[in-house]
């Protein structure tokens, strides 16, 4: 059955199929996952810390972590995803987005404790 569903993805030449797919055999919140675990990989590859992508995203370090030693090791569907998207043209407003996101996050928490500061993004 795997061998059939990786056929079956690569034969999907549409986003509009592709999404419909994911929408059809997962869960919201599985979709959630997959789509902040490649959030992970990006941050990770631009340099993020851990404990900043944990705020930020809402995950576990233990989770990123998990991220982290597949990207050291032999992450190549990682890599070759991570790549498509860094070479689109989409991925410079992302990258923005995140960027913005994180400089909120720190902002917020400067000289405040946890009951003043800003809520994460």
């Amino acid at each position: 059955m795997g061998e059939i569903l990786q056929k079956s993805l690569a034969k999907l030449s549409s986003k509009e199929s592709v999404s419909n797919f994911l929408e059809d055999i997962l869960t919201p919140t599985e979709r959630i996952m997959i789509a902040k675990r490649l959030a992970i990989a990006l941050l990770l590859n631009r340099g993020w810390d851990q404990d900043a992508i944990s705020r930020y995203l809402k995950v576990s370090t233990s989770t990123i972590t998990n991220i982290k030693n597949k990207l050291k090791s032999s992450a190549k569907g990682f890599e070759q995803v991570l790549n498509n998207i860094e070479s689109s043209e989409e991925w410079e407003q992302i990258w923005l987005d995140l960027q913005q996101g994180l400089e909120e996050i720190i902002a917020g928490r400067v000289g405040a404790n946890c009951k003043t500061s800003k809520p994460a993004v």
